[in-house]
């Protein structure tokens, strides 16, 4: 059955819906024995474990659960993290902020935090990198982005947060385009005199349904919170949905402001960045982890940026600031 609705979705011309991008069609599956509870209380945990196997390069679209294939899987996708992540994102359950300052790189002044999730349980911490592959497999992004906005909302309440900073929340795909997307931010509204709250999304979350995700960003605009591109550069159409899209900022992927260290690659993002700095767009800089990329992205025309160098992710964000000449370099590891 799986594989019929493999071949009827890749046949299928999805142009008559105005997606011209190519998609791709993921399944895992798992079975039980009636008899046995245990089995059947896992029944969904094995096929997540399959479909996160399916969607990874290089392997079939349609998998099948295996022993096997929790062992590869442990640690990524254990049992415990599952629970862990679930827990946290439908219970609110060890769920908590850290936050990256994003700096103004003429002053050095910090304009917003990004929020980045962590999930604490039994003593230990777990990162996006094993957070996202349960949420996305579970199918939970909703349900995490709006835990997320909750508990953003009540560190700003709770002074976690520097007056006259601002903080910059990740949207998914899924929320973006979700009818009631507007009314989450309502609690927002009366923190917005003392802080400046922008949303994040990236490209990949826009591309099913760009006009709908359109529609729900003007209004959030309007309603005066700020709009990020996220990751800009990381994929195939990125100036075509910047051209039509409600943005004030764009951040660019890491891997185009670690390309300024190439004489190549260094012409072509800045003359990228003029041009959408010449269309009224900031520029934020991600991954500045040592001086010499700070320098370059300076010289590139990026007015704003954030890495380990300007900052880690802390649970408080209380600094207005950040003094360049008292920078440390750090080694690389760019787990958000």
């Amino acid at each position: 059955i799986a594989e019929r609705c493999h071949e009827k979705i890749v046949g299928y011309d999805f142009s008559r819906l105005g997606i011209r991008e190519p998609l791709r069609i993921s399944a895992g599956l798992a079975s039980a024995r009636v008899d046995d509870i245990d089995d059947l209380q896992n029944l969904q945990w094995k096929a997540d474990v399959a479909m996160y196997r399916a969607k990874r390069p290089g392997h079939a679209n349609v998998v099948m659960f295996t022993e096997a294939l929790a062992r590869d899987s442990e640690g990524l996708f254990s049992s415990w993290v599952n629970t862990a992540v679930y827990d946290a994102v439908v219970y609110g359950k060890g769920l908590l902020m850290h936050y990256q300052p994003i700096v103004e790189l003429d002053s050095g002044r910090i304009c917003h935090y990004e929020a980045l999730v962590r999930i604490e349980q039994d003593g230990e911490v777990i990162m996006p990198s094993n957070i996202f592959p349960v949420v996305e497999a579970r199918r939970l992004e909703v349900e995490l982005d709006r835990a997320v906005l909750r508990r953003v909302l009540a560190d700003l309440r709770g002074g976690k947060v520097q007056l006259g900073t601002g903080v910059s929340i990740n949207l998914s795909g899924p929320s973006v385009v979700h009818d009631q997307v507007c009314t989450w931010f309502e609690d927002f509204k009366p923190l917005l005199k003392d802080y400046r709250v922008m949303i994040e999304v990236t490209e990949t979350a826009l591309i099913t349904q760009i006009g709908l995700a359109n529609e729900n960003l003007t209004r959030l605009q309007r309603l005066g919170f700020e709009i990020a591109l996220d990751d800009f550069g990381s994929g195939y159409s990125s100036v075509r949905y910047l051209a039509s899209m409600p943005v004030d900022a764009v951040k660019f992927d890491i891997s185009l402001v670690h390309g300024l260290q190439d004489d190549t690659q260094r012409v072509m993002v800045t003359h990228l960045a003029q041009m959408i700095l010449e269309a009224g767009h900031q520029l934020v800089a991600e991954g500045i982890e040592d001086v010499a990329t700070l320098e370059a992205a300076k010289a590139a025309g990026f007015s704003r940026g954030q890495g380990y160098l300007l900052g880690r992710p802390a649970e408080h964000a209380k600094r207005a600031k950040v003094v360049f000449d008292n920078v440390a370099v750090f080694p690389s590891d760019r787990r958000a």
